[in-house]
């Protein structure tokens, strides 16, 4: 992926990401530059290649549901909904059994745990937001 605008821009390959400074490439896993720098880039190039759609619609949900259960645990750790999640962190633990999203990083590190059983009361249901595509 390339960026418009300057001389800095990232490339994108399977095995190595690099950051091309100034026509001199700089390996993520150099001991020169840290790999945090590169972090950021990464997710952000990912979430572009995967396609990360943008919502058509918003709706808010009158009854709780497993749909609405999941919109609620995604989007206490900070995530639109599942798309999002998956572009920026990947895959999504989930109980065996349940099928619930059994545990979530947020976007600053920390993790978030959930329950096998229900986690949305009744009261916060009309809090979550429900999209379209």
């Amino acid at each position: 992926m390339q960026t418009s605008g300057g001389q800095d821009h990232l490339c994108i390959n399977p095995e190595i990401y690099c950051k091309k400074i100034q026509g001199t490439s700089v390996r993520s896993n150099s001991s020169v530059l840290p790999q945090r720098k590169y972090q950021r880039h990464l997710s952000i190039a990912m979430a572009t290649s995967l396609g990360a759609r943008k919502p058509t619609s918003i709706q808010r949900p009158k009854r709780w549901s497993e749909e609405v259960e999941e919109a609620y645990r995604l989007q206490l750790a900070g995530y639109r909904d599942a798309l999002e999640y998956h572009s920026v962190k990947g895959e999504i633990d989930r109980w065996p059994k349940s099928g619930y999203i059994k545990k979530l990083q947020r976007k600053d590190g920390n993790y978030y745990y959930y329950n096998r059983s229900r986690e949305c009361a009744d009261k916060d249901v009309n809090k979550i937001k429900l999209y379209g595509y």
